[in-house]
C-alpha cells in the first residue's frame, strides 16, 4: 500500500518530512461534521469545538508518530517521513537490525501518548480552576485527555504491526529470534484482525472494520514484512552505539570550543549552526569547502 503517492508535503520538523493523505481531508470534514452533530443534539451552543478537537486528535497522532521517528533517529536509523491518512499515522522508520533498538523505536510511540493523556487528563486539571472544566477550552481539553486514553488502550492490542504487537514481536524477538517471532506476532496480528473485522460488521462500525482490514493485510505477505526489518543495518551493537555516541558527544565538545561554539560555517553566506539552528552543512566535491544546503554547488564549477 503506497500511501506516499497519495499525499502533500506540510512540513519539515527534525529532519523528518511530514506529509498528508488527500483521504485524511475528506475524513476530517466529516469527523467535524459527526461532532458538530453530537454538540446540537446535547444542546452545547459552542459548534467551534469540533474542528478545534479535530486538529487535536491528529495533533496527537503527529506527536505519537514523531515519538518512533524520533527514537529511530537516536539509535541511527533512518525516520525521514512520517504520513497522517484515516487510519492515523504512519512513521515510515528503519531502525538498526536490533531487537532493543526496534524495541525502543516502537514504545516511544505510546509514551508520548500516554503523557499526553495524564497532561491532559490530570496535571491540567490541576493548574486550572474547577470553573475551566465546564468552558469550551476546558471540554476540548477532557475530550482530547479521554481520547489519548482510548487510543494508547487501543493501539496496545497485540495485532501487529500496531505497537502492541510490534513490541510483544521485539521482547520475543530477544529470546527466539527475529523470524520466529516475526511469524508468531504476524499470526496473532491475523487473529486480531480476524476479530475487529467480525465486531465491525456486527456493531456497523465501519472504522474498526478498516483497521481490521488494514492490520490483516498488512500480516498477510510474512515474508515481506522479514525482509523489510532486514533492510536496517546490521551487525549492529548496542554496546557500540553508545560507545560512539559517547565519543562524538566528546569531540563535538572540543571541536566547538576550538571554534568559538560552532562547528559549522557556510562558505558563502558565513551562517553557522549557532545563527540558524535548522541549516544542513555539506562539503561540496567541487572545492572542498562547506556549504549550507542552500549555497552548496550544484555541480562541477567549468574552467575554459
Amino acid at each position: 500500500m503506497n500511501l506516499g503517492a497519495g499525499s502533500f508535503f506540510v512540513g519539515r520538523w527534525f529532519g523528518i518530512n511530514v506529509r498528508i493523505h488527500f483521504l485524511l481531508l475528506f475524513f476530517a470534514a466529516w469527523q467535524v461534521v459527526d461532532v458538530v452533530g453530537i454538540l446540537q443534539e446535547a444542546e452545547y451552543g459552542n459548534l467551534w469545538i469540533a474542528p478545534v478537537y479535530v486538529f487535536g486528535i491528529f495533533f496527537s497522532i503527529l506527536l505519537h508518530e514523531f515519538g518512533h521517528s524520533l527514537a529511530c533517529k537516536l539509535f541511527k536509523g533512518d525516520a525521514e517521513e512520517i504520513i497522517l491518512w484515516p487510519l492515523g499515522g504512519l512513521a515510515l522508520c528503519r531502525p538498526p537490525f536490533h531487537p532493543t533498538a526496534h524495541l525502543v523505536t516502537t514504545v516511544a510511540g505510546p509514551l508520548v501518548t500516554l503523557v499526553i493523556w495524564l497532561l491532559l487528563t490530570f496535571a491540567f486539571p490541576m493548574i486550572v480552576s474547577a470553573d475551566f472544566d465546564y468552558s469550551p477550552p476546558g471540554v476540548v481539553i477532557g475530550m482530547l485527555g479521554s481520547l489519548n486514553g482510548f487510543l494508547l488502550l487501543f493501539n496496545c492490542l497485540p495485532a501487529f504491526p500496531m505497537d502492541g504487537g510490534r513490541a510483544l514481536r521485539d521482547l520475543l524477538w530477544h529470546v527466539i529470534g527475529h523470524r520466529k517471532a516475526t511469524i508468531f506476532a504476524a499470526w496473532l496480528g491475523r487473529i486480531t484482525a480476524f476479530g475487529m473485522i467480525l465486531w465491525g460488521l456486527r456493531g456497523g462500525d465501519m472504522y474498526l472494520l478498516l483497521i481490521g482490514a488494514f492490520i490483516m493485510h498488512s500480516n498477510w505477505d510474512i515474508d515481506r514484512v522479514i525482509a523489510l526489518d532486514n533492510a536496517g543495518a546490521s551487525g549492529y551493537s548496542l554496546k557500540d552505539h553508545f560507545r560512539h555516541a559517547k565519543r562524538q558527544k566528546e569531540f563535538k565538545k572540543q571541536m566547538a570550543e576550538a571554534h568559538d561554539g560552532h562547528l559549522h560555517e557556510c562558505f558563502i553566506c558565513r551562517k553557522t549552526e549557532l545563527s540558524d539552528p535548522r541549516l544542513e552543512f555539506r562539503v561540496s566535491s567541487v572545492d572542498d569547502e562547506e556549504y549550507c544546503m542552500e549555497h552548496l554547488p550544484k555541480r562541477p564549477a567549468s574552467h575554459e
